[in-house]
């Protein structure tokens, strides 16, 4: 299989898995909050959201960190933790400790994400580009979708355990898939240092926008394409100025 498909494959399996988790808990939510023992509504709520705001709010840190260190190296973290996160919720003993597993499993979703189109992008040719982040999407959006589905069904059948542990084979066997197959095609990683002042500011100057995962798309020097790096943004906000996150494209 020559490389390009290698990734495709790969990175739609990891996005398909970490979109399928954001709502295959929302059909099992009664079960889990009426089977775990002491679980409240609140944890029960913040097991479906905890899990998709830590990913939301990754994204911006990601996208630098992969910069700095390589998009692969995090992809292949991301897809370790995700898959331990999910065999910790399975073997959740109580609301809380389900809580932090789901955000635990946030963590891997959120590298994941910001990394599987900058990935995508280094390994195709600007011609077959669009198709290949087409089906990535697709991929991600079909996940969401059966998600639901899956959830009630497992749940109804094998338990809501079921719904995390499912994720253990599929994920050891993507982790390894992509530690021994990916290679490291963007900048070369490890020629600066993380700065936390950048990180600081930027979410100062950007806070309606993550989105680390496009900047991870573009060549050394051309970090972002967030909202604040517009001109007429850049003229009005001191701290979009001098981050590095925002340079003029």
């Amino acid at each position: 299989m020559q490389y390009k498909y290698v990734v495709l494959t790969n990175t739609t399996i990891g996005t398909f898995m970490a979109l399928l988790d954001s709502n295959i808990v929302l059909i099992s939510l009664p079960t889990i909050i009426r089977d775990l023992p002491g679980t409240t509504t609140i944890e029960g709520i913040w097991i479906i959201l905890g899990y998709v705001l830590v990913t939301a709010s990754l994204l911006l840190t990601i996208g630098r960190l992969a910069d700095l260190y390589g998009r692969v190296r995090l992809y292949n973290l991301g897809f370790a933790v995700f898959t331990i996160g999910s065999g910790l919720c399975s073997l959740s003993p109580n609301g809380q400790s389900l809580v932090l597993f789901r955000l635990v499993q946030g963590i891997g979703a959120g590298l994941l994400f910001a990394n599987s189109a900058a990935i995508l992008t280094d390994a195709f040719p600007v011609a077959e580009r669009g198709r290949a982040l087409g089906l990535n999407q697709v991929a991600g959006t079909g996940g969401a979708l059966i998600g639901l589905v899956a959830g009630g069904v497992l749940t109804a059948y094998l338990g809501w355990q079921s719904i995390f542990w499912i994720n253990v084979p599929v994920g050891v066997f993507a982790t390894v898939w992509a530690y021994t197959r990916l290679k490291e095609l963007g900048p070369h990683p490890g020629r600066e240092k993380l700065d936390p002042a950048e990180i600081f500011s930027s979410r100062a100057a950007c806070p309606s926008r993550s989105s680390g995962s496009r900047s991870a798309r573009f060549p050394a020097g051309r970090r972002s394409t967030s909202s604040c790096c517009s001109p007429a943004s850049r003229a009005s906000s001191p701290s979009c100025r001098l981050s590095g996150w925002c340079r003029p494209r």
